[in-house]
């Protein structure tokens, strides 16, 4: 059990065979890969793996997030029995993470010189709730790299007034169980 403060669990670059099992997280900023820094070139994480985690309170169930002008790859990432309640973002891939909305208006240019590589992410049995008017899967990637070989199975979270879910450069798969909350993802 791991209660307050940042992140409940991070995994940072450089990083290859990571499994993180059996975690509850209570009142922190969820899991995370990251964040890669602005000064984060070639940034490598692989083969990570997080199994029956359980959040309440969170900021995210599980958050990849970069700044927009590091450089870098993350590969194979399962996300696997996930149970959230009250919970801000279920899912959220954030390329642009860190930087204020000027600051991400300045640097889109930058960004897709850059090139962030993020592959064959899947996300499997997300139960539980939301805690406000958020989408259940946010998708900010990068626009050069893109994140390709997303894979949605048994998304089933709900909150109040959920907006659409958000997708910038990214494609992939999901069930039928998790077409409401993963709707109009684009095949890669």
């Amino acid at each position: 059990v791991v209660e307050g403060g940042d992140e409940c669990v991070s995994v940072k670059s450089p990083s290859d065979g990571v499994t993180v099992k059996d975690v509850t997280c209570i009142k922190t900023d969820g899991c995370s890969l990251g964040s890669m820094g602005p000064a984060a070139r070639d940034y490598s994480i692989n083969n990570v793996r997080f199994e029956n985690i359980s959040l309440t309170d969170a900021s995210n169930g599980i958050i990849v997030k970069s700044y927009n002008d590091a450089q870098g790859a993350i590969n194979n990432l399962t996300c696997i029995n996930f149970t959230l309640t009250r919970v801000a973002y279920a899912i959220k891939l954030d390329s642009s993470w860190g930087n204020t909305k000027w600051d991400q208006t300045r640097f889109r240019q930058k960004r897709a010189l850059a090139g962030q590589r993020w592959t064959n992410f899947q996300f499997i049995s997300f139960h539980g709730t939301t805690s406000g008017p958020r989408p259940v899967v946010t998708l900010n990637c990068d626009q050069k790299g893109r994140c390709t070989g997303l894979v949605f199975k048994d998304i089933q979270v709900t909150g109040t007034n959920m907006p659409k879910p958000k997708f910038v450069a990214a494609c992939g798969t999901y069930d039928s169980v998790s077409s409401e909350a993963v709707g109009s993802l684009r095949a890669c």
